[in-house]
């Protein structure tokens, strides 16, 4: 059981409507939709949020709050009637939406579409706190609009950004009605559509026939213009931004030490004596057999901080029977020359577990790799084996060093060996300690 109160509130207090909004924005930070429907502007989430909100609620919709035991807000769903649109006044654009608009920067100005959604009850938001979720209190949200649908014979649609929510939506009983991929600047998003019919309370009428307006083909028309003109605007954005990507990937990457070579040729100059450095991979994508056309997540622990949308250097290894883990690294800094492919793993202490034989395998490819298309089905073909590195817990081990050329790409697919097939390595390298796969550089001049 849930243990909430759910109950349609007309005029929720402020702090309801700030506690909505501050779930709305947390569930919201790092989605690729919302960071679009922004432009970018990850700080302007609470806005778009207070202004569908206060629409909503002071004009013509239905918000739902669950209330846990302590009267906190465990999560919230937001209905609009049929017939109704969330900004469909002047006076809901005054609630916040037209100051949100006025925030934006030009690029989510020209990215952001209204839709309109007014044959059905549409539920526009439906959040649940995290430490909340998988107790039916989501269920409980749609369930309360539901038997008001069925008195009426109307029927409830949605529309979620991820996969996982629209298997959620499934479960609750909702089709599938449309997909689409939504490119944007700030990366691709899926686009889901869903509806549920509920059925009709009452007695059956005859279907009739009516004919359509001249102001409805006036409308319609317009639509299909307008639906036009965007699929060509999205088309061309796409085609640009993909040139812009393989061009990027196609430049020369020219080296700063200029004279550096002369100079220490020359056998007039003696270097400084340096340590080996540890160069991380510049790339570290996961692929699987069990899905071979699966990309998986960028950036996955890209979070939001007061100065903006962080990055972290994290590189993850992660291998086993049906995983493997592509890794492309750039060779840096003058006269460091000669390397070698090293593994270390982090002490665990009461560790049982025995030592793994991981497979490199030099990847036949000399361009930078495109993260956004790389997948067991498209990843470069192994070219030769360079190796075994066999490690256990709290080890470090390295393979024979070779000569590398500074400013060159090194591609490498990490695999379990023959001898140990069943290998299961999962660590994250990151700024306070290097794990996994990375690359000794030592110095040659």
């Amino acid at each position: 059981m849930s243990g909430v109160k759910i109950e349609r509130v007309s005029n929720p207090s402020d702090k309801l409507i700030e506690d909505s909004v501050e779930l709305f924005t947390s569930l919201m930070q790092n989605d690729v939709a919302g960071i679009s429907l922004v432009g970018g502007e990850t700080t302007l989430l609470g806005s778009m949020a207070r202004s569908m909100i206060k629409a909503a609620v002071l004009v013509a919709g239905e918000y739902y709050p669950a209330l846990d035991e302590n009267g906190e807000l465990a999560g919230y769903a937001l209905w609009m009637p049929p017939g109704r649109d969330l900004f469909d006044t002047p006076e809901q654009r005054e609630l916040g939406l037209n100051e949100f608009m006025a925030s934006l920067p030009e690029a989510g100005k020209q990215y952001y579409k209204d839709v309109s959604k007014t044959d059905a009850w549409w539920l526009h938001n439906l959040f649940v706190r995290p430490d909340r979720q998988r107790q039916g209190i989501g269920r409980q949200l749609i369930e309360v609009v539901k038997q008001k649908a069925k008195e009426q014979g109307q029927t409830l649609a949605c529309s979620t950004t991820q996969d996982y929510n629209a298997l959620v939506y499934k479960a609750y009983g909702f089709e599938q009605k449309g997909l689409r991929t939504m490119p944007s600047p700030w990366g691709d998003w899926p686009l889901v559509v869903l509806r549920r019919a509920v059925g009709h309370a009452a007695q059956p009428r005859l279907p009739t026939r009516s004919t359509p307006t001249l102001s409805q083909w006036i409308s319609a028309t317009l639509a299909l213009f307008i639906l036009a003109d965007l699929l060509a605007y999205l088309y061309v954005f796409r085609a640009v931004v993909n040139d812009i990507r393989d061009s990027e990937a196609q430049l020369e990457f020219r080296s700063p030490y200029r004279g550096l070579d002369d100079l220490y040729g020359s056998g007039e100059a003696n270097s400084s004596r340096h340590d080996p450095i540890e160069n991380v991979p510049r790339v570290a994508a996961v692929v699987t057999n069990e899905d071979p056309e699966k990309v998986y997540p960028l950036d996955e622990h890209r979070r939001l901080s007061a100065y903006g949308t962080v990055t972290p250097l994290d590189r993850h290894l992660r291998v086993s029977g049906t995983m493997h883990t592509v890794l492309q690294f750039r060779v840096m800094d003058y006269g460091m020359e000669r390397c070698a492919l090293a593994l270390r793993l982090p002490f665990i202490e009461s560790n049982t577990s025995k030592p793994v034989d991981l497979d490199i395998c030099a990847l036949d490819v000399s361009r930078q790799l495109n993260l956004r298309t790389l997948s067991w089905s498209t990843r470069p073909p192994c070219k030769n084996l360079v190796g075994t590195l066999r490690g256990g817990a709290g080890e470090e081990v390295r393979l024979p060093e070779f000569s590398c050329k500074w400013g060159e790409l090194y591609t490498y697919e990490v695999s379990c060996a023959a001898e140990s097939p069943a290998c299961d390595v999962d660590v994250w390298a990151d700024r306070n300690g290097t794990w996994g796969v990375f690359m000794y550089q030592f110095q040659t001049v």
